[in-house]
């Protein structure tokens, strides 16, 4: 059972009003296209012969040269996602815990949940462990992506309760108690490579500033269409609806940590292709449920998310009036 102080976080009901901030576009850094990944997740950026990558250093930029390994994040921990050449899948380094959630778990959830987790193919110990998976990107061009940490805690159960106290303070610190989820980055294309918003930059945010780095995604810094924008939210909001009718209606796990993962194409500003993608991703803290209990920190941010998506949508629909 949680405690109260977690039951008090995990509230579900949105508060609409700190969704009224005015819109402002603005950046943390730019990369070009073949940069590591700031962010754990399913997909990698397309790479192309003369892309290169781009890091600030000291406040100046410096090239470096990278080749089918990206940087992977696992809680704070650094590793390589490897492509495999044969299909063009990925080996997801993980813990043993995340492995087994597709190896046992996610046969458990239902078929039309399980469609939007990524295409799971195998595991490989060696004795790191490695799950095996599809790569979400490679039906796009160019990918925008942003990963969405869902819920009102990061901790596991085998945590310490040092340790505990010390994710609550910095989750508290972030919008994770507050909105039941937290920026971890995006990435939106651009002509010259890749504008990067960085996970460590998603720990600091206030409520204002994540809606309006969810708005510098949806419009790519201002450069889509109204009607692309409205469009790619439509799909997102009829994905994230059917997970949180599920949740509601059929509590069977708590996840925790675990991330929503937005993409779309985003080598056409204009709204030509509308091709998208939503996945449900990183699943090392997955826990069975039972007596009815919901997932009350997941069901929060699902239910702020819906709604900072539709005030969004809402603002999209008047501009394209006017």
């Amino acid at each position: 059972m949680p405690t109260t102080m977690e039951t008090m976080i995990e509230s579900p009901t949105p508060n609409l009003s700190i969704f009224s901030t005015e819109l402002n576009c603005r950046y943390s850094m730019k990369i070009s296209m073949n940069s590591p990944l700031p962010f754990s997740s399913s997909i990698t950026p397309k790479l192309s012969g003369n892309d290169e990558v781009s890091t600030r250093s000291n406040g100046e930029f410096k090239i470096e040269e990278k080749e089918e390994e990206f940087e992977f994040g696992n809680e704070g921990k650094k590793g390589n996602m490897k492509r495999d050449s044969r299909d063009n899948s990925l080996w997801k380094p993980c813990r043993e815990s995340e492995a087994q959630f597709y190896l046992s778990l996610r046969n458990q959830i239902p078929n039309h949940i399980a469609d939007f987790l990524p295409s799971f193919y195998g595991v490989e110990r060696n004795p790191n462990v490695f799950i095996k998976m599809s790569d979400l990107s490679k039906r796009f061009k160019k990918t925008n992506m942003m990963d969405i940490k869902m819920g009102t805690r990061t901790w596991g159960s085998h945590k310490t309760a040092g340790s505990i106290t010390s994710r609550l303070l910095k989750d508290c610190r972030s919008t994770t108690c507050s909105l039941g989820m937290r920026h971890c980055g995006y990435w939106i294309f651009e002509k010259e490579g890749y504008n990067v918003f960085s996970k460590e930059d998603g720990k600091v945010l206030e409520k204002d500033q994540f809606v309006h780095h969810i708005d510098v995604y949806l419009s790519a810094n201002g450069k889509n269409s109204m009607t692309k924008r409205i469009s790619i939210v439509n799909s997102f909001l009829k994905r994230l609806e059917i997970i949180q009718e599920w949740m509601e209606n059929e509590p069977n796990f708590r996840f925790i940590s675990s991330s929503i993962l937005f993409l779309y194409e985003g080598n056409d500003p204009e709204g030509r292709n509308m091709d998208w993608d939503l996945r449900m991703i990183d699943f090392s803290n997955v826990f069975e449920i039972s007596n009815q209990e919901r997932d009350l920190g997941y069901l929060k941010g699902l239910s702020n998310l819906i709604s900072i998506l539709k005030v969004l949508k809402e603002s999209y629909e008047r501009s394209q009036s006017c």
